[in-house]
């Protein structure tokens, strides 16, 4: 699954506005659940996570009119894997969130409704790649590592979007702002990743090392990599 963790970042950015980070989320050591290999339904501040999902679906719906069109089969594909934790009355639910995003978006200024709409596009993607089934080239962090190093050094940002978790985390935005020539300087930069003790059924952290900067020392820097419904994605680096 895509982190719970983002998912709540960017409910908090769209329904209380100013500029959200993972530190503005309420915070849980509990790891990210793949729900194709959990047997239980999140619990405490991932539960929380969970719900903001269809408060960000909701919202979304009502701001941006090509929203609800973009996400039919992803938003549905999302209900099907979750549909164990959603409660029999989703349906209710997401009526009521509908009436309450209605009266929020009455009455935002065109400035706020501007930044909501970045947070809803970036979503587009971040509800697909939820929802993405398993892929031979993100079977592994190393498979996605040797990915995203090749689609750097196409100068193919779409695919290397790709191996990322979100587009709308730090990582993400720092891709996505990147030009197609820091792409493949960047990807010409990197080695191969080394995984850390770090490391469970949902997480890898890995290090990797970049090459020599101005003062001829390389850099090591962490690669952290999630499990998203199977697919191991970079999470951030």
């Amino acid at each position: 699954m895509r982190t719970l963790a983002a998912t709540a970042t960017m409910a908090i950015t769209l329904l209380f506005g100013g500029t959200a980070s993972a530190g503005d989320a309420p915070q849980s050591n509990a790891p990210a659940i793949a729900p194709a290999a959990s047997a239980e339904c999140p619990t405490g501040m991932s539960a929380l996570f969970l719900g903001m999902a269809p408060m960000l679906q909701a919202n979304c719906e009502l701001l941006m009119p090509s929203y609800a069109g973009q996400t039919r089969e992803d938003f549905a594909a999302w209900q099907r894997i979750w549909s164990r934790c959603l409660g029999p009355h989703f349906d209710k639910d997401m009526a009521s969130y509908r009436l309450q995003a209605a009266n929020q978006n009455a009455m935002l200024t065109e400035e706020q409704k501007q930044a909501k709409l970045e947070v809803c596009q970036a979503n587009i993607f971040d509800l697909a790649t939820s929802v993405r089934p398993p892929r031979p080239q993100y079977a592994t962090p190393e498979a996605t590592w040797t990915e995203f190093h090749a689609a750097l050094l196409a100068r193919d940002k779409p695919r290397a979007l790709m191996c990322l978790t979100s587009a709308s985390n730090q990582t993400g935005k720092t891709m996505s702002r990147m030009s197609l020539d820091d792409l493949e300087k960047f990807g010409n930069s990197l080695t191969a990743i080394r995984r850390t003790a770090n490391a469970d059924a949902n997480f890898v952290e890995a290090s990797t090392e970049q090459a020599p900067a101005d003062n001829g020392k390389p850099r090591d820097f962490h690669v952290r990599f999630a499990n998203v419904n199977g697919n191991w994605l970079i999470e951030s680096l």
